[in-house]
């Protein structure tokens, strides 16, 4: 059983990684599954439903209130192309979105969906954490 400090600290590292997930929502699963790995998971394979909050600017250049036009033009992109995520003109933000448009019929074509949304993910994390600790390649 986690403590509530350790649950508020495993919970920020979340946030960090899925900022549209609300804080609340992540702290309730940890305190289900006591395990920011199953936690990440569940987030990511859409078993844990919540209403996504707005992505905040990290620069300050960019407008301190993102709109929710921007936001949807992200997820239109991101559902438009689904083996790379979207990154905005700016490059500063990363879509993690990759919904499936339709739930598939065979679970062949869910598997393919899956890991096709997986790896887009996995990208999209990379190029996150490339853009966060401005590392040039």
């Amino acid at each position: 059983m986690l403590s509530n400090n350790e649950i508020k600290h495993l919970a920020a590292k979340v946030k960090e990684i899925l900022p549209q997930v609300p804080l609340k929502t992540i702290e309730i699963d940890l305190r289900v599954t006591d395990n920011i790995d199953e936690t990440l998971a569940r987030l990511l394979d859409g078993i844990l439903n919540f209403q996504p909050e707005p992505i905040e600017p990290t620069t300050s250049s960019s407008s301190s209130q993102p709109s929710s036009s921007s936001t949807q033009s992200l997820s239109a992109s991101s559902e438009a192309t689904h083996h790379s995520p979207s990154v905005s003109q700016n490059h500063n933000e990363i879509s993690l979105n990759t919904a499936a448009k339709c739930f598939e019929k065979t679970p062949t074509e869910r598997m393919k969906s899956f890991k096709e949304r997986r790896e887009a993910l996995i990208e999209a994390a990379r190029r996150k954490y490339i853009l966060k600790h401005d590392l040039k390649f």
